[in-house]
């Protein structure tokens, strides 16, 4: 399990890099309305992709449940998940092309629209096909075909051809998309042929108990969405590039995050089976101190040298998102100080409670978003991102003392 996390680490790490690339060459190639534009797009799609996922890579770690065959499941799954994306990226598609103008982008062509909605299903398809990269013991390889192999062929390909028109990089970017699924599904089917088939009766049990992460899922993945989606509709697509890239340095530090929580959700879950509240709090310590050990320096870094690597991404992003890169990193810090709670409960039993939590925060960071828009500007948002971190991640690590009975705050390593 170490040594899959470690891949998985590496893997991150590669997405995180070549994620920031891409980003810079998306706002250096473009002005911030066209770069807006583009963020808002993906932003959309982010909201769709828990229909994907629906959780199912948080259940498979906590019943060390795996698929061991793709045949009729798998296909009928693919299938009402396509069917479902489809429907949704048209509504999306429709609803961006309607109002593209009030977006401050003015008119997009019927080409453009149809490169959104092939980025919207394969981005569904996306998380899917990475949940059976997961239920394979092959979770790195999927993040590395699925998003890194994306974002390199992206820079390269963008790079050398000199695409300085949003369209064509909107265009570009979903024939992309398209190829990297299609590429991963070939390899998928194939290796399944060689594996056992699956327990049906198994399969049910999983399906009925995972809809409290399907809910988890999609709360997370939504929040993350849907606060650029607030900011483009109230203040404009110049105001997402200056967030988004203010949020995507600030999430570095999830390459760190996601990884070791991997290594430790077996455990944790394995634990709590066992009702070993001990074992539970090692555990817990060891990831706590393994998390912050690495992540803080990584945000005093970012911190220290904000305006530094703002300036990378073009003119007017060290005026326009300093302020909301130092607010976003208080909330941030918060998540590292915690960084395991949210992965204690849902491993432990108290993924309703999570789900709970998970809501109040998303309430909590749209209501303060739109209500403080008008006085803050897009430092709302970034208020508004940070409360909603701060909530969720101490309300949680109080449900797991209560609980639980573990400080996740705790230095023990033993």
């Amino acid at each position: 399990m170490f040594k899959e996390g470690s891949y998985l680490f590496i893997v991150r790490v590669l997405s995180a890099i070549l994620g920031i690339v891409f980003s810079i060459l998306i706002t250096r190639t473009t002005d911030s309305v066209s770069a807006g534009f583009f963020f808002f797009v993906i932003s959309a799609v982010t909201t769709v992709t828990p229909l994907g996922m629906l959780g199912l890579g948080h259940m498979a770690l906590k019943k060390d449940f795996f698929l061991r065959d793709h045949t009729a499941y798998f296909l009928k799954a693919l299938g009402f998940i396509a069917l479902t994306a489809l429907v949704l990226g048209l509504i999306i598609t429709f609803l961006i092309y309607t109002y593209s103008d009030k977006l401050d982008y003015h008119g997009i062509s019927v080409v453009v629209c149809f490169s959104i909605l092939l980025i919207m299903v394969s981005g569904v398809l996306s998380e899917y096909l990475n949940f059976i990269f997961q239920s394979m013991r092959k979770a790195w390889l999927g993040t590395l075909t699925l998003v890194v192999l994306r974002q390199f062929l992206c820079i390269v390909f963008i790079y050398f051809f000199n695409f300085n028109n949003i369209e064509s990089i909107i265009i570009f970017y979903g024939l992309v998309n398209c190829v990297i699924v299609i590429f991963s599904l070939v390899y998928i089917l194939f290796d399944g042929k060689r594996k056992k088939a699956i327990d049906g009766s198994d399969f049910t049990v999983f399906s009925k108990s995972m809809w409290s992460f399907v809910g988890i899922h999609t709360l997370g993945t939504i929040n993350g969405g849907l606060l650029p989606l607030f900011v483009g509709a109230i203040l404009g697509t110049s105001s997402v590039a200056y967030f988004v890239i203010a949020h995507k340095v600030v999430s570095m530090v999830n390459f760190v995050i996601v990884p070791i929580n991997r290594v430790f959700a077996p455990r944790f879950a394995n634990a709590a089976l066992h009702d070993s509240v001990s074992l539970l709090q090692s555990l817990a310590s060891k990831a706590f101190i393994t998390i912050s050990s690495v992540s803080i320096p990584l945000l005093l870094s970012v911190f220290i040298y904000s305006n530094e690597i703002l300036s990378v991404f073009g003119e007017g992003y060290v005026e326009q998102s300093s302020s909301v890169l130092k607010i976003m990193l208080l909330g941030q810090l918060i998540n590292v100080l915690c960084g395991t709670v949210g992965w204690l409960l849902q491993m432990s039993g108290e993924e309703k409670s999570y789900f709970f939590i998970s809501l109040i925060g998303l309430l909590v960071s749209l209501a303060l978003g739109y209500f403080l828009s008008g006085i803050l500007n897009v430092l709302a948002f970034a208020v508004a991102y940070s409360s909603s971190l701060i909530i969720v991640n101490l309300y949680s690590a109080l449900v797991v003392w209560k609980k639980l009975k573990v400080n996740i705050f705790s230095f023990k390593w033993s």
